[in-house]
C-alpha cells in the first residue's frame, strides 16, 4: 500500500464548447445534489445536478422557466442534451438520477415568512414536466409552537434534502423525522425495524443516509451536525460513542461515488481498505504514519444480511532524520475497522458504506469494548418506509 497523499491535487482543464464537470466537487449533503450558481448579465440562472451527476436542472430565474437536461459523459467532462422542460418559479429543487422527477421548493429552504400561512405549499412534486402532487406546511409541521424565530422570519425545518435511498428527507424543529417519496409527493411512515438488544439499548437513525443501528444507553452519543451560530442542522454522517467521559468509538459514512474520480470505479472489498488505510494516515514536520497493508482481513454477514469486512492493518511510524540521519521507522498492528456495506444488493453502484473504528488504543477495557462494538455492528440495517394510508 502506497504512502498517503493528498487526494485534492488534480489538475483541471476546460474544454471550449462543454461544460466542465470538476471531478474534485464536494457532495453538497445538506441538498443531496451538486449546485452551481451562475449570474450572467443576460441570464439569471441556477443549476442542480442530481446525485450522481447524471441530470440537471437549470432553472432560468428571469423566464420562470425549468429545463431538464441528460448529462454523457467521457472522463471528467459532460455533456448536456435537452430532455424535457416546464415553467415554474423555483430557487430550490432536486432531480433524481433518471432526469424524470424533480422536486421545486418555492420558499427559501428552512425559513418561513413572518406573515406565513399554514397551508402554505412547501414542496411541489413533478414528472417529465407534469405536476403530481403537493405537499403543504401543515402536513409537514404538527406544533406550530416550536418553530424559531430567527429575525422577520420562523424556521420551521433543521435541515431537508434529497436522501441516498432517492426520498426527500427532512426534520422539523419539532425533532420529527419524515421522509417524502419523490415518484409521488406520499409522506412515508418510518418503520422501525428489527428487535431492540434489550433492556438498555437505544436505536440511532441517520434518514439522509438510510441506515439504523443500536447502541448501550450507558453510552454517551454524539451526532456531528452543520451548525451555524446557535442552529444546528444537517447530520455530517459522523458519530461518536463513549463512557465515563471517553470517547472510544469513531463512525462515518461515506458513499463510494465520491471517491470514484480518484480511485475509479471499485468492489466494495476493494473500496473498504483503500478508504480505511487512509484512516492511518497522518503527516507532520517531524514524522508520519502510514498503512504497509492489510494485515488481517475477515468478512462476515450480519444479523441484517448486510455484508461486513472487518480490517487490520500494518501501519508504519517514520520518524525523518536530522541532516544526514537516516530515517527510523517502526511497524504495529492496528484494528480493527469495520466497514458494513448500505446496500441490500450485492451488485448495485453506487453503494454507501459506514466505517467504524476504535478511536484510540484499547486499554485495560479492551474486552467489553470490542463486545459492545461487535453488537453495535450487527445491529447495523437499512431504513425500510412504508406510506401512509
Amino acid at each position: 500500500m502506497e504512502k498517503c497523499t493528498s487526494r485534492w491535487k488534480r489538475k483541471l482543464k476546460i474544454v471550449p464548447g462543454l461544460f466542465l464537470i470538476v471531478a474534485l466537487t464536494v457532495s453538497s449533503q445538506a441538498t443531496g445534489q451538486y449546485a452551481i450558481h451562475v449570474d450572467n448579465i443576460s441570464e439569471r440562472t441556477i443549476n442542480i445536478r442530481s446525485p450522481n451527476k447524471s441530470a440537471e436542472a437549470e432553472i432560468l430565474i428571469d423566464k420562470k422557466v425549468i429545463n431538464i437536461n441528460k448529462i454523457k459523459w467521457k472522463g471528467n467532462i459532460g455533456r448536456t442534451e435537452a430532455f424535457w422542460s416546464m415553467k415554474g418559479d423555483f430557487r430550490h429543487g432536486w432531480i433524481t438520477d433518471d432526469g424524470e422527477y424533480f422536486v421545486g421548493c418555492s420558499e427559501s429552504l428552512r425559513l418561513l415568512p413572518q406573515n406565513f400561512s399554514r397551508d402554505l405549499t412547501i414542496l411541489s412534486f413533478f414528472k417529465l414536466g407534469s405536476l403530481i402532487a403537493r405537499v403543504r406546511l401543515d402536513q409537514l409541521v404538527t406544533d406550530f409552537s416550536q418553530l424559531e424565530k430567527r429575525g422577520s422570519q420562523y424556521r420551521w425545518c433543521k435541515y431537508i434534502g434529497l436522501n441516498e435511498c432517492g426520498s426527500i428527507a427532512l426534520e422539523t424543529t419539532e425533532d420529527k423525522k419524515i421522509l417524502v417519496d419523490v415518484t409521488s409527493g406520499e409522506i412515508e411512515k418510518l418503520k422501525p425495524e428489527g428487535v431492540i438488544e434489550g433492556p438498555g439499548w437505544k436505536r440511532y437513525e441517520d434518514i439522509m443516509r438510510c441506515y439504523q443501528f443500536q447502541y448501550p444507553e450507558t453510552y454517551s452519543f454524539e451526532e456531528s451536525v452543520v451548525q451555524k451560530g446557535d442552529e444546528k442542522g444537517l447530520p455530517t454522517g459522523y458519530v461518536a460513542l463513549g463512557k465515563d467521559g471517553k470517547w472510544f468509538i469513531e463512525g462515518s459514512y461515506e458513499n463510494a461515488r465520491n471517491f470514484d474520480h480518484f480511485y475509479g470505479v471499485k468492489p466494495f472489498e476493494d473500496f473498504a481498505v483503500k478508504r480505511a488505510g487512509l484512516m492511518y494516515c497522518a503527516d507532520g514536520d517531524t514524522g508520519s504514519n502510514y498503512p504497509k497493508g492489510v494485515a488481517q482481513k475477515e468478512s462476515f454477514i450480519n444479523t441484517n444480511n448486510l455484508s461486513v469486512l472487518e480490517l487490520y492493518f500494518t501501519v508504519v511510524e517514520e520518524w525523518y532524520g536530522e541532516g544526514t540521519e537516516k530515517s527510523k521507522f517502526k511497524e504495529q498492528i492496528e484494528g480493527p475497522v469495520y466497514a458494513v456495506r448500505l446496500s441490500p444488493h450485492a451488485a448495485s453502484y453506487p453503494y454507501g458504506v459506514l466505517f467504524f473504528k476504535f478511536s484510540q488504543r484499547k486499554g485495560k477495557n479492551a474486552a467489553w469494548q470490542e463486545e459492545a462494538l461487535r453488537k453495535i455492528i450487527n445491529s447495523v440495517r437499512l431504513i425500510k418506509t412504508g406510506k401512509h394510508g
